[in-house]
């Protein structure tokens, strides 16, 4: 009897955040698809206006979007905490001059 060999891949941290984020991304999606639907109140079984769950968890899961977001860089705050390699810069023509280097002529 021959048994089916699958494939394993390796899944990486980065790899699990980014389908965190995509699965969070539905869920808020289809929060917003069914306030938009049904209105962000309903009326209770005493009459009293009540606020749909939905509206709560719209907003956990923005908030979860801006963490796992922050991860990748996409805000600006995350952006600045990102290292990054500086670009490189042109030396003076005085520190050519130290280094015993003729600058370039820049016409």
């Amino acid at each position: 009897m021959r048994t089916q060999r699958t494939k394993c891949t390796v899944v990486t941290g980065a790899a699990l955040l980014f389908a965190g984020y995509c699965e969070t991304y539905a869920w808020r999606r289809e929060c917003k698809e069914t306030l938009e639907l049904h209105g962000t109140h309903y009326l209770d079984g005493g009459g009293r206006v009540r606020q749909r769950p939905e509206v709560a968890i719209a907003r956990v899961m923005l908030d979860e979007m801006r963490e796992l977001g922050a991860e990748f860089g996409l805000t600006p705050a995350a952006r600045l905490r990102l290292a990054l390699p500086s670009p490189e810069e042109e030396p003076d023509e005085f520190e050519l001059f130290l280094a015993g280097k003729s600058p370039q002529r820049r016409d």
